[in-house]
């Protein structure tokens, strides 16, 4: 999987990328084509890059220049293939390297090892012949004894009051032929450099990729997590979007602590608890991991995975006319296929068959449970359904905290508790009649609803 297609499937991953603040024009594209790391130790790698670049800060010496690097890995390949480049892609070229000279130069003066962007200066001087280092090409009569000899005759023919201009068009003629010799030259002395011109763009592309990373990990509040072999655990987790859209309605994010294994774990709380962006927070941020970034979280130990496989949220797919529940299992079939495949996985599902009736739905969460349990595999299944007899580590969210006073809408988040606790009873918490009392709902119905209950 690369970047651009988690961008596609997981919540909130894309916020987290377009906060990047990324100087050149080829790390974006480079950014989206960033792969799926699947082993600790190529996450530790990328982690540590980060690290050895977070003291640099922004660094102008580096990102001033890299603001002006455009991406000219088209005009490489074309030469690499054998074309010969015209004007402008000559003075692409050109100013490419003359900028990788100075981040170059700004890393080795900062003594930073992190990336080696190398060096070009073989390339400034084949396109650069008089010695100028500014940022312009044109074909120079230093080139060829013939293009001068050429260029000055013409210079003299059109110069003077009785011009010939049958010999001034044979001339300028014999100056463009001699001119595309000068190129196909250029281009054969530079062709030997493509794989250093290639690898320089690589360079400042990863370069300017962990200055960013860096710059919003310190931006964001995250942490460099820890790669685990066992129990994935957060401190202080917390969602990145969600926090910023409460913090703009004067509201803060209550983080979660969490921790679970290689086992199959129920979640189950009362509505508005907090439970699917729980799940979201930890797609985010096993994804986050995966791509060798920080994470949203206080403290962090993360066990790698294969696949992050979710069914969150109510999707339908119009298109196909499928309905909630259909594209629901759908999903499922898929992580049971992935699960018997033998791929290491983290299942995050959100109240699975809550579009069925809930004789069956109870039904299929048992058997999710079950066959998720059977085969060891790291996954976290809310529900609001009771009857999940499955053996099985259960968490609840705590709760409203009820303090005897009337309640409005704006009030409900503040009365949550969203923090989790150990849970035995196989009974979900039923807090939809008090917090319907707590609104201020009409008495009578409340009795009525309770009369239901019992």
């Amino acid at each position: 999987m690369l970047l651009k297609d988690a961008i596609e499937e997981i919540s909130g991953l894309r916020h987290v990328v377009d906060r990047l603040e990324l100087h050149s024009g080829v790390a974006k594209r480079w950014l989206y084509d960033s792969p799926y790391l699947g082993t600790g130790e190529e996450i530790q790698r990328e982690l540590a890059l980060i690290d050895a670049v977070m003291p640099l800060g922004r660094w102008p010496e580096v990102t001033s220049p890299m603001s002006r690097v455009k991406d000219i890995r088209g005009t490489i390949h074309r030469l690499a293939a054998g074309e010969v480049p015209d004007d402008i892609e000559l003075f692409e070229i050109k100013v490419f390297a003359l900028l990788a000279g100075e981040i170059s130069g700004a890393m080795r003066e900062a003594g930073v090892a992190v990336v080696q962007v190398p060096a070009l200066e073989a390339v400034v001087d084949i396109l650069d012949p008089d010695k100028s280092r500014l940022p312009r090409f044109y074909i120079h009569d230093s080139y060829s004894p013939e293009l001068a000899r050429l260029r000055a005759r013409l210079h003299d023919v059109t110069g003077s009051a009785s011009g010939d201009e049958g010999l001034a068009g044979q001339l300028f003629a014999g100056c463009m032929a001699e001119e595309d010799r000068v190129r196909e030259r250029l281009a054969a002395l530079l062709r030997v450099y493509h794989e250093a011109l290639s690898g320089a763009i690589v360079a400042i592309a990863r370069l300017d990729i962990l200055l960013a990373k860096a710059r919003l990990s310190g931006e964001m509040g995250g942490c460099r997590p820890g790669v685990s072999t066992g129990v994935t655990r957060y401190e202080g987790l917390f969602h990145p979007r969600v926090r910023e859209v409460l913090r703009g309605r004067g509201r803060e994010f209550q983080p979660v602590t969490i921790a679970f294994g290689e086992e199959a774990c129920l979640i189950t709380g009362a509505n508005m608890g907090g439970k699917s962006v729980l799940l979201k927070s930890l797609a985010l941020s096993q994804a986050l991991f995966q791509f060798g970034f920080h994470v949203p979280a206080a403290r962090a130990e993360i066990a790698p995975v294969e696949a992050l496989l979710l069914s969150i949220g109510d999707e339908q797919d119009e298109e196909r006319g499928i309905s909630s529940f259909a594209s629901e299992m759908l999903r499922l079939d898929r992580i049971v296929r992935e699960v018997k495949g033998g791929k290491q996985v983290l299942v995050l599902m959100d109240e699975p068959a809550r579009g069925t009736n809930p004789t069956e739905g109870i039904a299929i969460v048992n058997a999710i449970v079950e066959f998720l349990s059977l085969h060891r595999t790291r996954s976290l299944i809310t529900t609001h359904y009771s009857g999940i007899r499955v053996p099985c580590r259960k968490l609840r969210v705590k709760g409203f905290r009820d303090t005897g006073e009337s309640l409005s809408l704006c009030d409900l988040p503040g009365r949550m508790d969203y923090s989790l606790v150990e849970e035995e009873q196989e009974r979900v918490p039923r807090e939809a009649v008090r917090v319907a009392e707590m609104l201020g709902v009409d008495a009578e119905m409340i009795e009525t609803i309770k009369h239901y209950i019992s």
